[in-house]
């Protein structure tokens, strides 16, 4: 609870309410001393799960760089021993990386008991916990205000900006087909806010999350930490106020409909508080989504339909570039000028046509992207959909689609009315 994602997952562990114990090696700070290399750490392990009543556990032990590194990161074997033992612990989290970083650095002498440590742990919890245990796998986590070395790390600012460029073709592309280092340097960071939420979504065992062992790579991990709990005192409220009424979820639709209109109006001011506006949207959709006519979105007929982009959550990087463009162009309406962008789902939800409309030098032309639409029929909620791009044109000329493009992806549709859809998409 004292590193970098250590101290990001008891902020957000605080901020979304739950009750956690977090640990360090020395106990400094609130946290609860427990060194793991200790003989006597699996004892403590037991006895912290006794008293507190833990279900789940997150370990973001590590260590890189030092001659204890093998060392420090096997023991976290210990405490998944320990935490099974207990028998009150059902979830285990730990973090590691993605195989092509593990093959890069296994062959790098001071790294090698780095790799032989986590590997070692990481068995111990698949043999162990099973279904139950999951790997958070990020390539680059980047956060904070200060670099460091041991591990690598950057700022906020400056990992912002980086994610932004390297999302970028032909960056995603060039990272997939480059071999060794070339390509792992040149992929997405992953931010600390997203792992410490995918790792937090993880361990509650949140729907989609609840036997996944492995979230791997920026993608993965932003839409883990995309998953939001379905607050109990919420759902309440619902059951009771439109148990008497059957017209009382329409109105309450109607009135968080309008609610939300707001959020996205506001959300488009660039001098607002972004973050204010984020967890406004967030709250109305918490209390919206549990209130969808449709059982199953993902295999409902509404979804056949044109729909406009409204824009209400924390943006995604594509996002923040089509806002920055659709910003700029006003200024060189002469030279580019975006006029729409929306939507088209259709032959029974199994086709999407995304169009961005524009004016280049005063000529109309647009951006058109093909993808393959299918729900994940092993999703018990009807609510995961996989889409995988299959054409790209512009102006009418045909564009080839880039090899990490290629490759599906998962996107969830957590509402859908006559009205409005929503959905849930990697932040990268």
């Amino acid at each position: 609870g004292t590193g970098l994602l250590g101290e990001e997952i008891c902020r957000q562990l605080n901020a979304r309410d739950i009750d956690f114990v977090a640990t360090s090696t020395n106990g400094r700070g609130s946290t609860v001393c427990l060194d793991l290399t200790e003989p006597t750490a699996s004892e403590k392990i037991r006895s912290l799960c006794k008293a507190e009543h833990f279900t789940s556990i997150i370990s973001t032990v590590g260590s890189i760089g030092t001659s204890d590194d093998e060392k420090v990161n096997s023991a976290c074997g210990v405490a998944i021993i320990a935490a099974r033992n207990s028998k009150n612990v059902s979830r285990f989290v730990s973090i590691g990386n993605p195989d092509r970083v593990r093959d890069f650095a296994r062959n790098i002498g001071p790294l090698s008991g780095y790799v032989a440590g986590k590997e070692s742990s990481e068995q111990i919890l698949e043999d162990i916990f099973g279904d139950d245990g999951c790997v958070i796998r990020p390539t680059f986590i980047y956060g904070g205000t200060e670099f460091g070395l041991t591990p690598p790390r950057v700022t906020s600012s400056v990992g912002n900006v980086v994610k932004m460029a390297l999302s970028l073709e032909p960056f995603p592309t060039l990272s997939q087909i480059l071999p060794g280092p070339l390509g792992i340097a040149l992929e997405a960071p992953t931010s600390v806010e997203d792992v410490a939420a995918a790792s937090i979504n993880s361990a509650l065992g949140l729907p989609g999350l609840e036997d996944k062992v492995s979230i791997e790579g920026g993608r993965e991990i932003a839409m883990a930490a995309s998953k939001r709990p379905r607050s109990p005192g919420v759902l309440k409220s619902i059951e009771v106020s439109t148990k008497n009424d059957p017209t009382a979820a329409v109105k309450r639709r109607d009135g968080l409909k309008r609610s939300l209109v707001k959020a996205a109006v506001t959300n488009l001011d660039i001098g607002s508080n972004e973050e204010k506006a984020y967890a406004t949207a967030e709250e109305i959709m918490e209390e919206f989504e549990p209130l969808r006519p449709k059982a199953r979105p993902s295999s409902d007929g509404s979804m056949n339909a044109k729909w406009a982009f409204v824009f209400t959550g924390k943006p995604s990087v594509g996002m923040k570039l089509l806002s920055t463009l659709s910003s700029l162009s006003k200024m060189l309406t002469f030279l580019i000028d975006f006029e729409d962008t929306f939507l088209e789902i259709g032959d029974e939800q199994s086709t999407v046509r995304v169009v961005i409309a524009m004016k280049l030098l005063g000529i109309p032309v647009e951006l058109v992207m093909l993808s393959k639409l299918l729900p994940d029929r092993e999703c018990k909620h009807g609510t995961m959909m996989s889409e995988k791009m299959e054409g790209i044109s512009f102006a009418g000329i045909q564009v080839p689609v880039p090899e990490i493009l290629q490759s599906p992806r998962t996107m969830e549709i957590t509402y859908i009315d006559e009205d409005m859809c929503r959905t849930t998409l990697p932040l990268t």
